[in-house]
């Protein structure tokens, strides 16, 4: 679009426009779309002809009528585009490729890589995203841009990463743009999940939500009168690092007592080892045949569920301390929503009743009378798909 000017480009940014509102609001009727961009029928619908022709999108039949002609319906081509999908965490990279109507079509591929913030560990990470392009069906060309999600302070309008990979002569998103000849997009991973449940997910037709990732540590992300909110440095959202008990435990972030030293993955597993350190019977130990670094919170999960009440404890404590951070961002944001993403929210009732008995005890009644508390139903493909929606969202 660089070189265009003029009428051309405002032709070819009305394109963008209607591949847009297809590919996050699915099929829909010429006139719909014309209001959702705010464009008038006849421009949208001459528009949309000649994507037709170029083969972006096709007809899917007809909608209902009040009275008269049945208005056409129109979506995305199959495979028309794809988008690249990276979701970097702290001990795995998964691959995944999307395609315009936003199904992961080849993925998730996962690799057992322990994160690192060196660029040999990046490069590493490079090459297999080469690998899996070779290794796919689809040809190179048709991939419109890359999205990466990862852990740290990211600013995505920037492309940098200050946590992670900072170097100040060149930008992360640009150092990997040349890399793959490929638009590069970077979001923090909490941000990502953020992204899938307010476009495919729990927060679809809520305007205010709290949306969680509890992993090894804990991110958030925040849906704010309907719109991802990042702050005016892009980093809103370090919920994890609040301080949450006096004189704790060291957080990595050099602060004593952050609530990711008592409510993440991590201290999960730590409260596990002191457990079966004192002599605490639990089925885990067996599971891990006795490895206590084998220790992650779906083997706690999976003990919790067969009954086990040490396992059912811990989580519960967990849960507790969570539901005690929640409250207070409850009182500074009134969401109508809460979703719980990532290795822990597989836990569900077990972490939901603890919290909400959390929020019960340090909440404001009137804040949590109507506020739903959820899991995602996305499963491991929310960041996958949070990626996909920030590449169309920031390239159309």
């Amino acid at each position: 679009m660089d070189g265009l000017k003029g009428v051309a480009r405002k032709k070819y940014r009305t394109k963008q426009r209607i591949i847009k509102c297809l590919l996050l609001h699915g099929e829909s009727t010429c006139n719909w779309i014309a209001q959702n961009i705010s464009l008038s029928v006849p421009s949208v619908q001459a528009n949309m002809n000649e994507l037709i022709k170029d083969g972006f999108i096709e007809e899917k039949g007809q909608g209902f009528s009040t009275g008269g002609r049945r208005p056409n319906i129109y979506g995305l081509k199959r495979n028309s585009f794809y988008i690249l999908c990276i979701d970097v965490g702290r001990f795995e990279v998964r691959l995944a490729m999307v395609d315009s109507q936003m199904n992961i079509v080849i993925g998730i591929v996962s690799h057992e890589i322990k994160f690192q913030d060196d660029f040999s560990y990046l490069e590493e990470v490079c090459k297999l995203t080469d690998n899996f392009i070779d290794t796919s069906s689809i040809k190179k060309e048709k991939v419109i841009g890359i999205g990466l999600d990862m852990p740290g302070l990211i600013d995505s309008k920037k492309g940098v990463n200050l946590s992670y990979f900072y170097n100040p002569e060149e930008v992360l998103a640009v150092h990997l743009q040349k890399r793959f000849n490929l638009p590069v997009f970077l979001e923090n991973d909490s941000n990502s999940l953020a992204l899938a449940e307010r476009w495919y997910g729990e927060v679809r037709d809520k305007e205010n939500a709290i949306v969680l990732l509890l992993s090894w540590g804990i991110g958030m992300g925040l849906i704010i009168n309907g719109e991802l909110y990042v702050g005016a440095s892009g980093f809103a959202g370090e919920f994890s690092h609040i301080p949450s008990v006096e004189n704790g435990n060291l957080c990595w972030c050099n602060k004593q007592g952050c609530l990711e030293t008592v409510a993440s993955a991590t201290a999960l597993s730590n409260l596990v080892k002191e457990g079966v350190r004192s002599g605490l019977a639990s089925s885990i130990f067996k599971s891990v045949n006795g490895n206590e670094d084998h220790i992650d919170p779906g083997i706690v999960i999976d003990a919790a569920h067969q009954g086990d009440q040490f396992a059912i404890k811990i989580l519960s404590d967990v849960g507790y301390e969570l539901g005690k951070g929640i409250a207070t961002l409850i009182q500074v944001l009134n969401p109508e929503i809460i979703v719980l993403g990532g290795r822990m929210a597989r836990a569900r009732q077990f972490l939901i009743t603890p919290i909400q008995h959390a929020l019960h005890t340090h909440c404001n009644p009137i804040l949590i009378n109507n506020l739903n508390i959820r899991t995602t139903n996305f499963g491991n493909e929310a960041a996958i798909l949070g990626s996909a929606i920030l590449v169309a969202d920031r390239l159309l």
